[in-house]
């Protein structure tokens, strides 16, 4: 009785192997690439604008931040969103990631900017005043519609020269 049972219990190992080979060949992999899976369906992390007031924000200022906000809502959304900073208050940076203070304080006082852009990972992009224009330019730039152009025809990666101000270093990078 014990061979009889070894024979039965090896046979039926053998019957689920073959069924388990059976089912992975049917199956077939996703034919969607990760990379292709990920720029459609991931949110973007946003770049940050700061937008530097003292007290109430001018109407300009206001006007600017619900700008900012139309880009980051729209169709499609853009991936930028505003920050007002009142810089009369007791403690502006409550709240904020310590990198950001440092980003602000390293301007000269004589010097400080209106808004500094901010990328996801807080690295200073961008130190000025900005306007609509310019708002507008940094969401609609030929470059950036020719790298999601690319990307959508199926280009796993699309690289992107962006010169420093040391002309020297931009002939090595290049």
């Amino acid at each position: 009785m014990t061979v009889q049972n070894g024979f039965r219990r090896r046979v039926g190992m053998i019957a689920g192997g073959l069924c388990g080979l059976a089912v992975a060949a049917v199956a077939s992999a996703c034919t969607t690439p990760v990379y292709r899976y990920a720029m459609y369906n991931w949110a973007t992390s946003p770049y940050v604008v700061l937008c530097f007031h003292q007290g109430q924000p001018s109407e300009e200022a206001t006007k600017f931040n619900e700008a900012v906000m139309e880009l980051y809502r729209g169709e499609p959304p853009a991936n930028v969103v505003v920050e007002p900073v009142d810089l009369s208050k007791e403690d502006p940076w409550a709240g904020y990631p310590q990198p950001v203070k440092a980003v602000y304080e390293a301007h000269p006082d004589e010097a400080k900017p209106g808004h500094i852009v901010l990328s996801p990972w807080l690295a200073e992009v961008y130190a000025g005043q900005l306007d609509e224009g310019e708002l507008k330019a940094m969401v609609e730039s030929p470059a950036r519609t020719k790298m999601a152009q690319l990307l959508h025809e199926g280009h796993a990666a699309v690289l992107l020269f962006v010169p420093g101000k040391d002309e020297g270093v931009n002939k090595k990078s290049r």
